[in-house]
């Protein structure tokens, strides 16, 4: 007898609890109890939502590969202006210098990988330069 309410026991019940997800004083809380004012969500239902939300997003992300795939290589004899709409993007960083009646920029833009970087060297708003 002391055996079988032993395992009984050990089994134990299987309990499923909501979890709520609330704003009180402009902090995000997570309780067991529903907001105050109903103003929270469960956890549940807001995995739901933002799935929801997602549902248009390979759509979009079609789109834009397609917009990319679209847009040009940076090509020696480009224009700042030129460049700036190439795949590379806008730089992070810009360094000019000016020596007599050249003016020198160079773009730097950073690879995917963070660390390595590539660069675009203008003189007088002309590509002369290109580094991977």
């Amino acid at each position: 007898m002391k055996i079988i309410l032993f395992s009984l026991l050990l089994l134990g019940t299987s309990a499923y609890a909501e979890v709520y997800q609330c704003q009180v004083n402009g902090k995000t809380i997570f309780q067991s109890k529903p907001c105050s004012g109903n103003l929270g969500t469960t956890v549940g239902e807001r995995i739901k939502e933002n799935e929801a939300k997602n549902e248009g997003r390979p759509k979009y992300e079609a789109e834009y590969r397609h917009y990319y795939d679209s847009l040009p290589n940076p090509v020696i004899g480009m224009t700042t202006k030129e460049a700036e709409k190439t795949k590379w993007g806008r730089p992070y960083n810009i360094y000019k210098s000016k020596y007599l009646k050249d003016t020198t920029e160079t773009w730097y833009f950073r690879n995917d990988d963070y660390y390595q970087r590539r660069e675009l060297k203008f003189r007088n708003g002309q590509l002369i330069e290109i580094r991977e």
